[in-house]
């Protein structure tokens, strides 16, 4: 047995006195380690590579794939107050309602009607870009052959849009009176057309409100001009009808000649007054119709005639010219020839007014005279009253239409030089650079996003699918104490390659090697185990086993048994699996079935018909090819007791070489009789979550009072 009077040499009494490690939870990491991190991805490197390659390769071939998109912004300054030529008043001081009104300039940006004018002046719903597309439902549709509806103008209008409202973006610039129309798109002079469009809209959609409102002042007060003038008429008729009655009754044939005089020079400058005004009028709005014909047949200018006549052959000319220079000297003479034009025409309806003005004029000094000589003593009292009456009635409908045609003109000026509330500060120009995709950003955000994920990747191999590489890895995921790291075995010339019996015969032939003094140390912990006070008197039985086959186990039970033997200890090793492992391993040369072994019911003093190994002290119980296994007869439970006495009492040590804990039950049936597990680990091999679901096994199938422990394997399992 294992006690201290067989040890080799002297252990000290601490050591000796160490009770064995349990099985522990695992203990968690206190804080980031660097040197953890490197470790995983060293461990895990292929998988973290081609996560990182993929990851960056993608992102690589996103950004080649984007198109660019570029921004240009138009800078809008809406003025405080409102904006006329017209408007003398000094600027006012802004007042708080004056953000509100900012606001709602943005908000009308935004309004669909706004957006329609910009796809109705550029045309949008023929750009590719932002026109209409059919949907991909009818492109598959369109290519089996089957009937696509037509899509109407409106819906066409509808998406394009939809595409322009997502393309620009209309906001304040803080508190400020500027508003940024930014305009977006693949190409960057498109941008700038875009921003500009919407603000030069916003622009003419202002004037052209202002105009629509003093059109529509101008019609109401010439309506009331009309009233007022009608009013006139009939004032001055019976003005009229009363001075023809009154001047017949004055007897005096000198008063009554004078006052028939001024009263029919008064009829004469009114409807001079009237003649000329009308003209005027009409002048006018047929300079605005631009019938240039009726305009020069009724005010009979020579120097309109001949204007005309040189602007009908400058267009004839124009329309028959075919080189670029003539075209453009042709153009150029046709600009000046139109100005000349409205400004003959301009004087000319200048001078007809001035002739009405001065018409009324002399009809006013001829009322003045005529109101001062009725006012002579001469005149009878009842007359002059009746005078002052009509004549008051005059003046009171004369100031009227006097004060409504000074509105009309008003209003009439302000369509013409109506300026909008908001002007374009800075307009768009077309981009140099684009605004997106960034692609340093996109590609730094691509490496990031590659490391976190490929350290992601590489962790749920590491702790699901990929092998245990270091002793603190080990602990980690097991909670066992490592007890050996077993490396590799380094052969050289004639010895190099795969040889089951010189790896097995590594702890013999060369007991200095690295491996020999890793099997010595595992030994020497399972010596130490031995001398808890629970456990002197008693023979262990070592059961080595592992998650998957292949992992080294069967190596690593016959270098210790055979270490163990050097040192002296009499040893059984028992092959536990259904593979003749350890028979090649050995190198024996005589063999003899376990069942011989269980059946012979061998005394307590001696086991026979064992296999001698190489070594002395060392007996194998090894399976046979072609014969059966420990496994079959093991199981039974009768046999088992029966039997482990007599070898507990024969031997000083008992290893028994198990199967792996995935290929069979007759392990987890030797689990309950070990009083050492050593759980063997192969270096980076087997996946973590397997590991885990065979020490599952291992506590659920073992002793209270067994010990369990790990061995990091990194030589070639024999």
């Amino acid at each position: 047995m294992l006690n201290s009077q067989t040890m080799i040499g002297d252990l000290p009494k601490t050591a000796a006195s160490r009770s064995a490690p349990r099985v522990d939870r695992p203990a968690s990491a206190d804080g980031f380690d660097p040197m953890r991190l490197f470790r995983l991805i060293r461990r895990q490197l292929p998988i973290f590579g081609l996560v990182v390659l993929m990851v960056n390769g993608l992102a690589l071939l996103i950004a080649l794939q984007l198109a660019p998109i570029y921004r240009s912004s138009a800078l809008l300054i809406v003025e405080p107050h409102p904006m006329s030529f017209l408007d003398n008043d000094p600027p006012q001081a802004p007042r708080p309602a004056d953000g509100a009104r900012v606001e709602s300039e943005v908000e009308i940006l935004r309004s669909p009607a706004m957006l329609l004018k910009v796809v109705d002046a550029l045309d949008l719903t023929q750009d590719p870009e932002l026109g209409f597309r059919p949907s991909w439902r009818h492109r598959i549709e369109a290519l089996l052959g089957i009937a696509v509806p037509v899509i109407s103008a409106e819906e066409m209008v509808k998406q394009t849009l939809d595409r322009l409202r997502r393309t620009v973006a209309i906001n304040r610039r803080g508190t400020t009176q500027v508003i940024s129309v930014d305009g977006r798109s693949r190409d960057p002079a498109r941008a700038a057309q875009l921003a500009n469009a919407l603000a030069k809209a916003s622009i003419d959609a202002q004037t052209s409100a202002k105009i629509a409102l003093a059109a529509d002042v101008e019609q109401r007060l010439a309506r009331q001009l009309d009233n007022a003038r009608a009013a006139l008429r009939g004032a001055d008729g019976r003005l009229d009808t009363f001075l023809d009655d009154s001047i017949r009754q004055i007897r005096d044939p000198d008063l009554r000649a004078e006052l028939l005089e001024l009263r029919d020079g008064i009829k004469a400058t009114t409807d001079t007054s009237q003649r000329f005004a009308a003209l005027a009028d009409r002048a006018r709005d047929r300079i605005k119709a631009g019938d240039w014909d009726a305009l020069i047949a009724e005010l009979n200018s020579d120097r309109l005639v001949a204007l005309n006549r040189s602007r009908i052959d400058t267009s004839a000319e124009l329309a028959a010219a075919t080189r670029p220079a003539d075209m453009r000297d042709l153009r150029a003479r046709l600009v000046e020839i139109n100005r000349q034009m409205d400004q003959e025409a301009a004087s000319v309806v200048n001078r007809v007014a001035a002739e009405a003005d001065n018409a009324g004029a002399r009809e006013g000094e001829l009322r003045q005279r005529l109101s001062r000589r009725l006012a002579d003593r001469d005149i009878p009292s009842d007359l002059v009253l009746r005078f002052r009456e009509v004549e008051g009635e005059v003046n009171a409908l004369s100031g009227v239409v006097d004060r409504l045609t000074t509105s009309a003109k008003w209003a009439a000026a302000q369509m013409d030089l109506q300026l909008p509330d908001s002007r374009i500060a800075a307009p768009a120009l077309p981009p140099a650079a684009p605004i997106s995709p960034d692609k340093p950003m996109l590609l730094s955000i691509a490496a990031v996003l590659s490391f976190i994920l490929a350290v992601v990747a590489a962790l749920v191999r590491d702790r699901h699918f990929g092998g245990l590489a270091s002793r603190e890895q080990v602990e980690s995921t097991t909670g066992l104490a490592v007890i050996g790291d077993i490396p590799n075995i380094e052969r050289r010339g004639a010895a190099a390659g795969h040889d089951p019996q010189l790896t097995a015969a590594q702890i013999v032939d060369h007991p200095t090697s690295a491996f020999s003094a890793a099997i010595n140390t595992v030994r020497l912990e399972l010596e130490m185990a031995a001398l808890e006070p629970d456990r002197q008197d008693m023979t262990p039985v070592i059961l080595v086993t592992s998650t998957l086959p292949g992992e080294g186990k069967t190596l690593i039970a016959l270098s210790l048994a055979r270490a163990l033997s050097l040192a002296g200890r009499r040893t059984l090793l028992i092959e536990g699996g259904r593979h003749a492992a350890l028979y090649e391993a050995a190198g024996l040369e005589t063999r003899q079935a376990l069942a011989v072994q269980l059946a012979a019911q061998s005394d307590a003093t001696a086991v026979e018909g064992v296999i001698r190994d190489r070594t002395a002290n060392l007996d194998l119980i090894v399976r046979i090819p072609g014969g059966r296994s420990v496994a079959d007869i093991v199981q039974h439970a009768s046999k088992i007791r029966q039997t482990l006495p007599a070898w507990r009492r024969a031997y000083d040590a008992i290893i028994i070489d198990g199967t792996a804990l995935s290929g069979g039950a007759e392990t987890r049936f030797l689990i309950g009789h070990a009083d050492d597990i050593v759980f063997v680990v192969a270096a980076s091999q087997t996946g973590q979550r397997k590991i885990r679901d065979a020490l599952a096994d291992i506590l659920r199938f073992r002793r209270a009072d067994a010990t369990c422990r790990t061995i990091i394997n990194r030589a070639s399992p024999i």
